[in-house]
């Protein structure tokens, strides 16, 4: 955690601007506990089937949380998966726990997401 969060810091400092950070099952409740202790670094937190119901905490005003979940998932079983943060947005697709992170249902979501060259907040 430590690692993961001095690099979202260099970064955040290199750019000059917060970063987005996504993850994958146990790597999303990560990346989400990276938000929460450097909310300075963190502009957004995309979560991929991970377990955010044992996350515990509000995220810092700024801190926008998307959450991207199958109901098909047999690890992380809905709605585990699904975001309680009040101004979370949640994405159903289709598709299985490991898939998500090749699925192009996904990847289709993540380009409405993520800011393309920095002129749009994404």
């Amino acid at each position: 955690m430590r690692e993961l969060g001095e690099l979202a810091e260099r970064e955040s400092r290199r750019t000059g601007r917060p970063v987005t950070i996504i993850g994958h099952s146990m790597g999303g409740v990560m990346a989400r506990s990276i938000a929460l202790r450097r909310p300075h670094t963190t502009r957004h937190v995309i979560t991929l089937g991970s377990p955010l119901s044992m996350t515990r905490g509000r995220l810092p005003d700024g801190v926008r949380l998307t959450a991207i979940y199958s109901r098909s998932d047999p690890i992380v079983r809905y709605p585990h998966a699904v975001a309680r943060d009040a101004a979370a947005r949640n994405i159903e697709v289709r598709g299985s726990h490991s898939g998500l992170a090749g699925n192009p249902e996904v990847y289709r979501q993540l380009a409405h997401l993520l800011p393309g060259d920095g002129r749009h907040p994404g």
